[in-house]
């Protein structure tokens, strides 16, 4: 079925049919990372972290906003949507959900602060949301958004030491993401 082996691409109006990458079941801590590349209409898997072999490649199913209601309803969500009910590591372990949550709630505050010119506030919320993809375990794709939100407030701030340093490390995750290419 074309609902269960697509993936919804970046301009949020086409649907691409991607073989191989619909074998990839979801986890919320995914040991790997989707990345849509327009330019090229290519979708990217890339690991998140050294993978055992025989371990099973997993991405996110989920969308923006989906943690933060809740582990319960995140659960009744894939069950309506994917057909199963997520037993993952973080549904099993509520406190690892929750940070999960967090991160995706505290995207929202991030843009909110830079919208208000508290780029300093922004800063330190970013500061915690690497922190939260650590203890997470991966995330290269949030990470990678992250630093160019530091570079952002950074050139903002009139940073331009740490502006051209977090520059670099959102390239470097962004080669991880891409294989170097």
């Amino acid at each position: 079925m074309l609902k269960y082996n697509s993936f919804g691409l970046e301009d949020g109006r086409d649907i691409g049919l991607c073989i191989t990458a619909a074998r990839l079941n979801h986890s919320c801590v995914p040991n790997c990372s989707r990345y849509f590349v327009n330019d090229h209409n290519l979708l990217v898997i890339s690991v998140n972290d050294t993978i055992e072999a025989g371990e099973e490649l997993t991405i996110s199913y989920a969308a923006k906003g989906d943690y933060e209601k809740g582990i319960e309803n995140f659960k009744a969500y894939t069950m309506n949507v994917w057909g199963f009910e997520c037993s993952c590591k973080a549904c099993k372990e509520p406190a690892l959900f929750d940070k999960i949550a967090q991160l995706s709630r505290s995207d929202s505050t991030m843009y909110a602060l830079v919208n208000c010119y508290h780029y300093s506030e922004a800063y330190m919320l970013c500061q915690s949301q690497l922190k939260l993809c650590d203890d997470l375990g991966g995330y290269n794709v949030s990470k990678e958004r992250i630093y160019y939100d530091i570079y952002f407030l950074a050139v903002q701030c009139k940073e331009l030491q740490q502006a051209i340093e977090c520059a670099h490390k959102g390239l470097e995750y962004c080669k991880l993401i891409m294989g170097g290419s």
